[in-house]
């Protein structure tokens, strides 16, 4: 939220409580894209990972992670629920590497 004069109307820390408040409701996760600082995406979007180019810090969202079959192997061998996984790969995007 920016006001007119191009500052923050709300306190950040105020935003981040918020943002905190949110995940812990299950509304939002957090994810570490090595950026230095977190990010945060709705938790009702498709089970999907992440591709980060080291060089332009662009990312771009991949699904299909084929990790249903490794969850259900560790309930049988581990006796241990999965509730959720997050997976990303780091490297050179293709207009990076060119």
């Amino acid at each position: 939220i920016i006001a007119a004069t191009g500052r923050s109307a709300m306190d950040p820390a105020t935003i981040y409580r918020f943002l905190h408040a949110l995940a812990g409701a299950g509304i939002v996760r957090r994810i570490d894209l090595h950026h230095g600082h977190s990010h945060y995406e709705l938790a009702t979007h498709a089970d999907h990972h992440h591709l980060i180019c080291g060089k332009c810090s662009s990312v771009e969202d991949i699904g299909d992670c084929g990790l249903t079959a490794l969850e259900a192997k560790i309930r049988r061998q581990k006796h241990f629920v999965v509730q959720q996984h997050a997976l990303e790969f780091f490297g050179i995007c293709a207009r990076c590497s060119r």
